[in-house]
């Protein structure tokens, strides 16, 4: 009897080895390739520093351009004064851009859908070069832009808009907080400073939801605003958190992945609060996560991987369609050195590469 039961326990202890290591394998470790298209769009001297896409469709680069004159310019204030803002603007899913603004300056996206567009615009006017915020706005799906006013903010990273809710935040050199943040319920004519008990970190960006509510993360702490009511509350402290990168789905629930002990994971805001978190397929130091999408059941990690023996990163897109229980590491196109990404809807993601070449991911195979 004491032999039988020997028998069992080993062939349960083999199953479950078995079963471990299949799902490590299974889950982690699933490598499948995407199709890719390439075209070329931008010539010499055009950088791209943002891309937006509204639909699978319609998209947005935004660019700051140098003529080969004033890059062999050494005059750095003359740069900064001359180097042009310019917006493209497509609308068969980027193979072809058109211009639809051009100035003075550099542009930094807030938002973009099919009825209002917002983008900050930086200005070196004078002598020294001092910098001017203004901010842009477009009611026709990003066809024409146009100024609406000059911001009260100079030294802002980002922002982002809903219903009723346009936030522009940023890095300030003041005296008792290197944070501000400011807030617009008139599309911009007026603003109102957002006062902050636990001030954001400079990364990762916040993320804001269509009712106000502003996430960001102070420290360990993941701290939820109301931009209606200036309550501000925290909702969960972490252990040592790092390698933070934050998002919303359609649906407005907040997802952020993080590194605690060199384990990366994936976690999920429930609307009652409770976070849940899952693992990722994510386990080398090295790698540095830059985006995070979740749409429906699908989400993308998109990172980079930086070893000290390789001064270029090398790019990866980790992929999974049942909500984070089964990965696949999607090989990604070589010539993928260099943000910026942008992804809409389950499958498609833009990014650029080298010489200006765009690449297009159409779908899984």
């Amino acid at each position: 009897m004491g032999h039988f039961f020997k028998i069992i326990f080993v062939l349960i202890v083999a199953i479950l080895l078995f079963s471990i290591f299949y799902k490590k394998y299974y889950m982690f470790h699933n490598t499948t390739v995407a199709k890719w298209e390439k075209h070329k769009i931008l010539l010499p001297g055009y950088d791209v520093k943002h891309i937006r896409f509204i639909n699978y469709k319609t998209g947005f680069l935004f660019c700051t351009y140098k003529s080969r004159d004033l890059s062999l310019n050494p005059d750095i204030m003359e740069h900064k004064r001359q180097q042009e803002a310019i917006i493209f603007k497509t609308i068969d899913g980027g193979i072809n851009w058109t211009i639809v603004y051009k100035d003075k300056g550099e542009l930094i996206p807030i938002c973009v859908n099919s009825e209002l567009g917002f983008v900050t615009k930086i200005e070196y006017v004078g002598e020294n070069a001092s910098p001017k915020s203004l901010l842009l706005k477009s009611t026709d799906s990003g066809a024409t832009w146009l100024e609406i006013g000059e911001l009260p903010i100079l030294a802002f990273n980002g922002g982002d808009y809903k219903p009723n809710s346009l936030v522009l935040w940023g890095s300030q050199q003041l005296k008792q907080c290197s944070y501000k943040a400011i807030f617009s319920i008139d599309y911009g004519k007026t603003w109102q400073d957002i006062e902050f008990s636990n001030p954001p970190d400079s990364l990762p960006k916040p993320v804001l939801n269509q009712n106000g509510r502003m996430w960001y993360f102070s420290g360990n702490s993941l701290v939820m605003k109301d931009l209606h009511t200036q309550t501000e509350h925290i909702e969960k402290i972490f252990n040592n958190i790092k390698k933070i990168v934050m998002s919303i789905d359609e649906n407005q629930n907040l997802w952020f992945i993080g590194s605690s002990d060199n384990i990366l994971k994936l976690y999920k805001r429930m609307h009652d609060g409770e976070i849940l978190s899952t693992l990722t397929p994510i386990t080398k130091d090295s790698f540095f996560p830059d985006y995070l999408h979740v749409f429906d059941n699908s989400i993308i990690i998109w990172g980079k991987e930086i070893v000290e023996t390789n001064l270029i990163p090398k790019y990866r897109m980790y992929y999974s369609q049942d909500k984070g229980k089964t990965w696949a590491e999607e090989k990604i196109p070589n010539s993928l050195h260099a943000n910026p990404v942008a992804f809409y809807g389950k499958d498609s993601v833009w990014a650029i590469g080298l010489n200006g070449v765009i690449q297009i991911r159409k779908e899984r195979m």
